[in-house]
């Protein structure tokens, strides 16, 4: 089974209501997404589970990347919203899943998690993605440095 962890393009500094969960995609944000976008229409499989933090730039990120696809599940939440990788953690453990998962989010949480389950020291840039394999049947067998990076990408501009 295979994690995905995408972490959200580009952002405002500020959004128009002040609250930070209402920021929008700065146009550099926008051309991640095209990038990004380019880079997974040749993994199929990242759309099978997906887990999006409500924010209004991860939402628009989701949009962006997978606007013209059809998901098996797509569940938007609030508690992903600046998760910490012990919640992201326990979240993908909690899933029990067999399907691939992926989790559109931010850091450090996304970060973190990538170098607690792979024991390589990560830091996901904006619009960056990062695919973990595991040796497993089930998420809730999921453990410490027992993932390995089958791909990663992050759009350079």
């Amino acid at each position: 089974m295979n994690i995905h962890l995408i972490r959200h393009a580009k952002s405002n500094h500020l959004s128009d209501s002040g609250v930070d969960f209402d920021r929008a995609l700065s146009n550099k944000g926008i051309h991640q997404c095209q990038l990004l976008k380019n880079y997974l229409s040749q993994y199929p499989e990242i759309l099978k589970n997906i887990y999006c933090s409500s924010s209004n730039r991860t939402k628009s990120t989701l949009n962006l990347l997978f606007n013209d696809k059809q998901f098996e599940k797509l569940i938007y939440s609030d508690e992903l919203y600046l998760a910490t990788a012990e919640f992201l953690f326990e979240f993908i453990i909690s899933l029990n899943s067999i399907e691939d998962i992926t989790i559109i989010g931010h850091n450090e949480g996304l970060s973190y998690l990538a170098t607690y389950l792979t024991g390589q020291t990560m830091l996901l840039q904006t619009s960056s993605l990062v695919s973990i394999v595991f040796d497993i049947p089930n998420s809730s067998w999921i453990s410490k440095e027992t993932g390995v990076i089958m791909n990663q990408y992050s759009p350079q501009i």
